[in-house]
């Protein structure tokens, strides 16, 4: 059987550690190279593959699961509030897997999305006010409530369809270059054993 293309869906909370988020998304990384790997901050009922416990990804989600007493659904706010976690969970994945390969191979690709739950009716509409209508009116600071989420995909391979559906794209890591140090310890370990055939 062919493997799976598929996104794989990872929520981040605020309520878990980033070392957890990291290592599992290096792993999967790493053992799926042809299959994006989505981390956001929608709430957990809400997408349906999901890890059950996306947080730290130790097991997913299976038909037994749904005897299992159902997840308490999460508040909407913490789409938000974990925004600048993803942020950082993201930043640290680009960060490793570049190390993680050889001198000179690329990093991940990048699509960023934007959205809010209100428009995904994942959260009860409120009442559309016009900011520039109300500002005419004399109304100021007129209170316009939706809850943002955010999504980012990362995959070892481009994936351009996701551009066309309003992702926005963030190239792959500048690739890594051997720093002075590193040239002047190679050069150093050069001549010693150059110095040690000769003895």
């Amino acid at each position: 059987m062919a493997p799976s293309t598929e996104p794989y869906h990872m929520r981040v909370t605020t309520y878990n550690h980033v070392r957890n988020f990291v290592s599992f998304a290096l792993k999967f990384l790493e053992e799926n190279p042809d299959r994006p790997l989505v981390l956001h901050t929608l709430p957990a009922a809400d997408v349906t593959n999901d890890t059950t416990t996306a947080s730290h990804g130790k097991r997913k989600r299976t038909d037994t699961d749904e005897a299992q007493p159902a997840p308490k659904r999460a508040k909407p706010s913490q789409s938000t509030d974990s925004v600048p976690r993803l942020l950082s969970v993201v930043e640290i994945i680009q960060r490793e897997y570049l190390e993680s390969r050889k001198i000179g191979q690329s990093g991940l690709h990048q699509y960023n999305e934007i959205g809010t739950l209100e428009d995904e009716g994942l959260a009860p509409a409120t009442e559309h006010v016009d900011p520039l209508d109300a500002a005419l009116r004399g109304k100021n600071f007129t209170k316009i409530r939706v809850t943002p989420f955010m999504r980012i995909t990362l995959c070892t391979r481009p994936v351009p369809e996701l551009v066309d559906k309003g992702s926005t794209y963030q190239g792959e890591p500048p690739v890594r270059k051997k720093s002075k140090a590193a040239k002047s310890r190679e050069r150093a370990q050069r001549r010693q054993e150059k110095s040690s055939l000769e003895d």
